[in-house]
């Protein structure tokens, strides 16, 4: 991976160092500061047992490359620092990042810039099947 544009520098409580960039030129393109990605929450269940899935859109804030860490970036919604492993789409000028997801998901993308939330929308399917969305 290729960092560009240190915006900061510093290290966590646990002393791990971590390094805030606008951007990265990854394998699929250069992820940065305003593409918009659709994120899986796999621990969605934990924290309501009535939803199956939740997915999380929203616009990247953050790069960090993280000591000892995998490709890890926050984005508008609230969920602190995510990574690919659950990432399921981004889109942005320079990036197109489609692997484990379904082809559906870049659906969300259109939605959530079409709805009148401006940070994040959230969806979310319960166990009887029903879809809710909802943002910020």
């Amino acid at each position: 991976m290729e960092y560009q544009n240190l915006l900061n520098s510093g290290k966590f409580v646990s002393g791990t160092k971590r390094d805030i960039y606008e951007k990265v030129k990854t394998p699929h393109g250069i992820l940065q500061k305003g593409d918009i990605v659709v994120w899986n929450d796999p621990d969605c269940a934990y924290h309501n047992e009535d939803i199956t899935q939740q997915l999380f859109v929203g616009y990247v804030d953050k790069v960090y490359d993280i000591e000892d860490s995998d490709l890890e970036f926050s984005i508008t919604a609230p969920l602190g620092r995510i990574d690919m492993r659950y990432t399921r789409f981004i889109s942005g000028k320079e990036i197109y990042y489609y692997e484990n997801g379904h082809k559906h998901d870049s659906k969300f993308i259109d939605q959530f810039l079409n709805s009148d939330y401006e940070d994040y929308m959230t969806v979310k399917w319960d166990i009887e099947g029903n879809c809710h969305k909802d943002g910020n």
